[in-house]
This record gives structure tokens, sequence and C-alpha cells, in this order.
């Protein structure tokens, strides 16, 4: 279970990253 939510904190990361570019352009 802790892996998961490792994983899953890690996907949001990305995901908040990802966003974060897209607004800089």
């Amino acid at each position: 279970r802790h892996g998961t939510l490792r994983f899953n904190g890690n996907v949001s990361e990305k995901l908040l990253t990802l966003l974060i570019q897209e607004l800089k352009r």
C-alpha cells in the first residue's frame, strides 16, 4: 500500500509538471 501511495504521488507530480509546462507555453 505504501508503494501505491508513492506511485500515485509520483504520477500527480508529473501531471502537475506537465500542466505547468503547458501553462508556460
